[in-house]
């Protein structure tokens, strides 16, 4: 699946922003499932933060080495 335009367009600036401040990791909130290769080559080498509700997407993207899950309650 590839990503929307405007996804990669917030990547890059957020990789920007992150090489610019410097920021110690870049952190993205997901509701739905992503092209995660796709993702982390718009980021190039950034740290990755996902955040996302406890789900079934939570627990796939715990599986993923390159990314640091955070599971948030949605309360």
């Amino acid at each position: 699946m590839a990503l929307p335009i405007q996804t990669l367009s917030l990547l890059r600036a957020a990789s920007q922003l992150a090489e610019q401040l410097p920021a110690d990791a870049i952190l993205l909130l997901a509701e739905t499932d992503l092209d995660w290769d796709a993702v982390l080559k718009q980021l190039d080498g950034c740290r990755l933060l996902v955040a996302v509700q406890q789900s079934p997407l939570g627990a796939r993207l715990k599986k993923v080495p390159s990314l640091t899950v955070l599971e948030i309650d949605p309360r």
